[in-house]
């Protein structure tokens, strides 16, 4: 519902936005040769930096997009896309910097400089450790790195957001300037700039709220620690192309904690994330770096087991069962007893993302309803 309740206001935005612009525009007709002057500075100086900037967002977007499918896919054909990316944003920074620009405005061009610079540092020693070209990060560095890079990233990215904005204002001073020697035709077109501008900037502000939220969301889980919902069906997409073009194993588990809800009402909702955190950590002990633990729902919990058999993800599923059956959970001074039920499936060369997971969901409520604790395959 809130997803729905921001597209549905951005379209709103927009929308205004593009009839003000338009209100705007059969004003501008009775302007003059201010009005002409207006225009050519903003062709000869704003103009270039607005548009740079933008491709600068749209570039760095699209890294963000590279490094996570290189990141998780680890296919050496990434580096080329990244590679080829990298040398488009160097050269669009380059023709920035090149231009006539204000203080504030090289201020931001350096601080995108230095920030893009580090992020490309931090994905090169991935690169590096990834192809063994200078194996020195462990996984837990690698990983530490890809989410530094990312918001590094996202931080060149609110800096070009920031330059195309003061850019806007730099031309929207000038024009208004020359709007204040004009007839009565020529104020009209000064009050629609003003609701204009004023409107933009609150859409731009709700725009970077939604950003923010966006950011803080990120791709880890907040409570376990483990890759969220978003993050598990991005990867194992990646993972079934990837099976498909090698025709290589790939299995995947969905856990689920048996009579959570009466831990929690037992425990109080306490406990139960206790509870949560406690299983996420023997997840995450009980399978390879290669492996993707993920928190999908509220007790639930998915495995992707890249180029694994179904009689080794077998073994795994029951390491992680006994874990849990022997592990001593003690809340408050109350010792609580957990078990978990597991539902694995073996990828097929019909299947796709969804049958799948529907497989695997098909066995875990098998597990269930033949008496829980225990794997069904």
């Amino acid at each position: 519902m809130r997803k729905k309740s921001y597209t549905s206001n951005i379209k709103i935005g927009y929308i205004l936005i593009i009839l003000l612009m338009l209100l705007s525009l059969s004003y501008s007709i009775y302007s003059g040769e201010q009005q002409k002057n207006t225009d050519r500075f903003l062709s000869t100086n704003s103009l270039p930096v607005i548009k740079l900037a933008g491709e600068l967002q749209r570039i760095i977007a699209n890294e963000q997009v590279l490094l996570s499918k290189y990141f998780f896919s680890r296919h050496s054909i990434q580096i080329y896309a990244l590679t080829n990316n990298e040398a488009s944003f160097e050269k669009h920074l380059l023709n920035i910097k090149k231009l006539s620009l204000s203080q504030q405005e090289k201020q931001y061009v350096e601080l995108i400089e230095k920030e893009y610079f580090e992020a490309k540092n931090l994905t090169s020693s991935i690169i590096q450790s990834v192809e063994n070209l200078k194996a020195t990060l462990t996984t837990a560095e690698m990983e530490q790195n890809y989410s530094r890079s990312l918001i590094r990233l996202t931080q060149v990215h609110s800096f070009a957001n920031k330059l195309a904005n003061i850019a806007y204002e730099k031309y929207e001073a000038r024009r208004l300037q020359s709007l204040t020697s004009l007839n009565f035709s020529l104020t009209l077109n000064i009050i629609s700039s003003i609701i204009l501008l004023v409107f933009a900037l609150l859409f731009f502000r709700f725009m970077n709220k939604f950003l923010n939220i966006l950011e803080v969301k990120g791709t880890k889980d907040g409570l376990t620690q483990l890759f969220n919902k978003s993050m598990l069906e991005e990867f194992l997409k990646v993972m079934v192309d990837k099976s498909r073009r090698g025709k290589s194993c790939l299995t995947l588990m969905v856990l689920d904690i048996d009579f959570f809800k009466k831990i929690n009402d037992t425990y109080g909702h306490l406990a139960g994330d206790y509870i949560l955190k406690e299983i996420a950590s023997i997840i995450k002990s009980s399978v390879r770096l290669s492996d993707f633990p993920a928190r999908f729902g509220g007790e639930e919990f998915a495995v992707v087991l890249p180029d694994t058999s179904l009689e080794n993800c077998i073994k795994v599923a029951e390491r992680i069962r006994a874990s849990v059956e022997s592990a001593s959970f003690f809340y408050e001074n109350h010792a609580i007893s957990v078990t978990i039920s597991i539902g694995i499936a073996l990828w097929q060369n019909n299947y796709d993302t969804g049958i799948l997971f529907e497989k695997a969901d098909e066995k875990l409520y098998e597990a269930k309803e033949s008496g829980r604790n225990r794997v069904c395959y």
